[in-house]
């Protein structure tokens, strides 16, 4: 087992600091794309929401020698608020085949290290993000989920510490995440770093401003306004009284408070 403090010297010298907001934790043959343009939407939105940069762990960033990473990783990990594990099923069929061939895993480290940090107390969240796979149904592109308490692992002892962390992470809340959908996942992340608190004056205020049930919006609207007002910081809802602006911004509301 790895020996992680909060006390290990560690200081990261893109952030100029020792901790971290989030950690990214991701299998780099596989998910980099998917994880860079997370990032990129996160320090966004961030700066926008907060008005102050967004110090996150990504490793082409803070980790200057490879041959320290796990002196790297093993420093900054325990002084993140939350660490973020992106998996995918190449991700998970690596891992497995990692443990298979008795090769070290540094996915796996990062993983069982986080519960570990939970496990024993330490203040720092955890989200598994479930990363989808666009495959070939027929002649077009399909969107396949990718889920990780349906996965199977062997039972034999080489693959306890997969089967333990892939254990870890389904007792935890997962969400899935599609790499052309990344705005959908940004206020949830951002929630649990700075949770909004809303009082009881306010959200009766918001109650009172949801329609009559009767009324309905179309969600490719609602993913399109998010969308809009993710990636640029301004959107524009308009059209005839009556039509549902009011039910659309409300959802809207809902989704950038992480709730």
């Amino acid at each position: 087992m790895l020996k992680t403090t909060r006390n290990q010297l560690y200081h990261c010298h893109v952030h100029g600091r020792p901790d971290h907001d989030l950690f990214l934790s991701y299998r780099v043959a596989i998910d980099a794309a998917t994880v860079q343009s997370l990032k990129e939407v996160l320090v966004a939105v961030a700066k926008r929401r907060y008005g102050q940069p967004l110090a996150v762990f990504h490793d082409i960033d803070c980790l200057r020698d490879a041959k320290k990473w796990k002196d790297g990783f093993l420093g900054a990990l325990p002084r993140s608020k939350v660490f973020v594990a992106v998996i995918s099923q190449a991700s998970l069929e690596s891992m497995v085949q990692k443990a298979e061939s008795d090769e070290e895993d540094n996915v796996l480290l990062e993983i069982k290290t986080a519960l570990d940090l939970v496990e024993s107390g330490v203040d720092i969240s955890v989200m598994p993000l479930c990363v989808s796979s666009l495959v070939k149904d027929a002649d077009k592109d399909v969107w396949i989920d990718f889920q990780p308490y349906r996965a199977t692992i062997p039972d034999d002892s080489k693959f306890d510490t997969p089967r333990a962390v892939l254990k870890g992470l389904s007792d935890i809340q997962m969400f899935g995440i599609r790499p052309d959908q990344i705005y959908r996942r940004v206020y949830r992340l951002l929630n649990l770093l700075h949770p909004l608190q809303v009082n009881d004056g306010t959200r009766q205020v918001l109650d009172s401003l949801f329609c009559d049930s009767k009324f309905r919006f179309d969600p490719i609207h609602l993913d399109t306004l998010l969308k809009q007002l993710t990636l640029t910081g301004r959107a524009v809802i308009s059209g005839m009284g009556g039509m549902g602006k009011s039910v659309l911004a409300i959802q809207l509301l809902h989704f950038m408070m992480g709730i």
